[in-house]
C-alpha cells in the first residue's frame, strides 16, 4: 500500500483503468438495453450509425493527445497561465473545422438516409450533431491528461458512458425509439463538455495576448497525422461491415448482425490494456536505437491469450451468452458468433502492430491498412449471399492484412539498429 501511495503514475492509472472500464461497461448496458427495447430494425439502424459516426470522428481522436502534448510542456516550464490561452488558441480552431464538417455532413444526410433505408433524416442529422460537440470534448479531456488530473479524466470518461445509458434509456423509454437512442449521445457529451469546463476554471488566467505558445502547424501535422490515419483505418476495418451489412441486407438481418456484432468486439476490445502499456515502453526503445523485438512478441503472445480467452468462452457457451445479452428469441446465430470473433481475434494482433509500428516512428503499416480496407469493401460488395459468406470476407481480409504487416515489422526491425 506504501508503494502504490508513493506512485503517483500507478495511482493515475488506476483511477484511469477504473473510470474507463466502468464508462465501457455502461456502453456494453447501452448496447444490451437498446436491443432489448429497440426493435430489431432500429437496433441495426443505430448500430450503423453508430458505425458511421466512429468512421467519421476519427480526426478528433488527435486532438486530445495534441492538446495533452502541450499542456503538459506548459506544466512541466511552470507555465500554467498559458493554458488557458492554448485552449481559446486550440478551441477555436477546432469549433470551425467541426461546423465545417457538420455542415457537409448535413448536405449529405438524405443520401445517407437512403443509403442505410432509415425512415426518417433526424437519427442521421442527430449523429452530426453528436459529432460536432464529439470535437471540442477532446480539447478539455487532453487538457486533464496533460494537467494529470487524473480523476476528474477517470470520472469524465465514466460519464461519457455513464450519461450516454441514462439519457438514452430515458429517452426510448419516453417513446422516442431510434431517435431517442441517438440522443442520449447528444446530452451526454454536452454534459461532459460543461463540466470538464467548470474543473479546468481555476486555471490561473493570464492577462496578456500570447501571440506563440509553441503550437506550430508543422508540429500538430507530424504529430497528428499518421496517429489519425492509423484510427481511421482500424476504425474502418471494424466498422464497415455493419454500414453495409445494413446496406445489402434486410433490416430484421441486419439488426440480427448488430448483435452479433457487439458481442464479437469484445474480443478486439480486450487486449486494449496491453496496447496502452506498450506503446511507451515501445517508444523508448526506439529512443534508445533498439528493436523491441521481444516487446512485440509478448505484446502479440499476451493479445493472443486475452482474445483467445474470450473465443473459447464464446466457442464452449454461445447460445448461453447469446440468450443471456439478448433475451430468448434471439436464436439461430451461435456459429456466426463464433466466426465473429475469429475475425476480431485477428483484428485485435492488428491492432497491436499497428500501435507498435507508430511507436517506432514506422509509416508505411498506413498502406496497407487502407488497402485492406479497399480490399475487404470490394469483397463485401461482390460476396454478400449471406451473413456466413461476409463474415468470411472479413476473416480473410484480416488474415491477409496481418501476415503482410508482420513481414512488414520484421523487415523494418532488421533495417533497424538491434538491441
Amino acid at each position: 500500500m506504501k508503494w502504490f501511495k508513493d506512485d503517483a503514475f500507478l495511482q493515475g492509472s488506476s483511477i484511469l483503468f477504473v473510470g474507463s472500464m466502468i464508462g465501457n461497461i455502461c456502453n456494453y448496458l447501452f448496447q444490451f438495453f437498446m436491443a432489448r427495447h429497440l426493435s430489431s430494425e432500429d437496433f441495426g439502424a443505430m448500430n450503423s450509425l453508430l458505425s458511421l459516426f466512429m468512421i467519421s470522428g476519427v480526426p478528433a481522436l488527435s486532438i486530445m493527445l495534441i492538446s495533452s502534448k502541450f499542456v503538459s510542456n506548459f506544466k512541466a516550464n511552470g507555465e500554467l497561465e498559458k493554458i488557458q490561452s492554448f485552449r481559446k488558441k486550440l478551441f477555436n480552431p477546432v469549433a470551425k473545422f467541426g461546423a465545417f464538417i457538420f455542415f457537409v455532413l448535413l448536405l449529405i444526410s438524405p443520401w445517407v438516409q437512403w443509403y442505410l433505408k432509415l425512415d426518417s433524416v433526424i437519427p442521421v442529422i442527430l449523429v452530426w450533431v453528436t459529432l460536432f460537440f464529439s470535437f471540442l470534448l477532446p480539447v478539455n479531456l487532453g487538457a486533464l491528461q496533460g494537467l494529470q488530473r487524473f480523476f476528474p479524466l477517470g470520472m469524465a470518461r465514466l460519464l461519457v458512458g455513464f450519461l450516454k445509458l441514462l439519457f438514452g434509456a430515458g429517452f426510448v423509454l419516453c417513446g422516442f425509439a431510434l431517435n431517442g437512442s441517438i440522443a442520449g449521445m447528444v446530452f451526454s457529451t454536452i454534459t461532459v463538455i460543461i463540466l470538464t469546463n467548470y474543473w479546468l476554471k481555476a486555471l490561473p488566467q493570464n492577462q496578456k495576448e500570447i501571440s506563440d505558445l509553441g503550437v506550430g502547424v508543422n508540429k500538430i501535422v507530424s504529430f497528428g497525422v499518421p496517429v489519425v490515419l492509423n484510427a481511421l483505418g482500424i476504425m474502418l476495418l471494424t466498422n464497415m461491415d455493419m454500414v453495409l451489412v445494413k446496406h445489402y441486407f434486410p433490416v430484421d438481418v441486419a439488426g440480427n448482425y448488430a448483435k452479433i456484432s457487439v458481442l464479437g468486439k469484445t474480443i478486439f476490445f480486450l487486449p486494449g490494456i496491453i496496447v496502452m502499456a506498450m506503446f511507451p515502453m515501445a517508444s523508448e526503445r526506439f529512443a534508445q536505437k533498439k528493436t523491441g523485438y521481444r516487446l512485440l512478441l509478448k505484446s502479440m503472445a499476451a493479445a493472443f491469450l486475452l482474445s483467445g480467452s474470450g473465443i473459447c468462452i464464446f466457442w464452449i457457451f454461445p447460445h448461453q451468452m447469446l440468450v443471456l445479452l439478448y433475451g430468448k428469441s434471439f436464436t439461430g446465430a451461435d456459429q456466426l458468433l463464433i466466426q465473429f470473433s475469429l475475425a476480431m481475434l485477428f483484428m485485435s494482433l492488428i491492432n497491436v502492430s499497428t500501435t507498435f509500428s507508430l511507436a517506432m516512428e514506422k509509416k508505411r503499416f498506413l498502406a496497407i491498412l487502407f488497402s485492406a480496407g479497399i480490399v475487404l469493401y470490394i469483397l463485401i460488395h461482390f460476396f454478400h449471399s449471406d451473413l456466413q459468406t461476409v463474415i468470411f470476407m472479413i476473416i480473410v481480409t484480416l488474415t491477409l492484412c496481418f501476415t503482410v504487416l508482420t513481414c512488414l515489422t520484421y523487415n523494418d526491425m532488421k533495417g533497424s539498429c538491434s538491441g
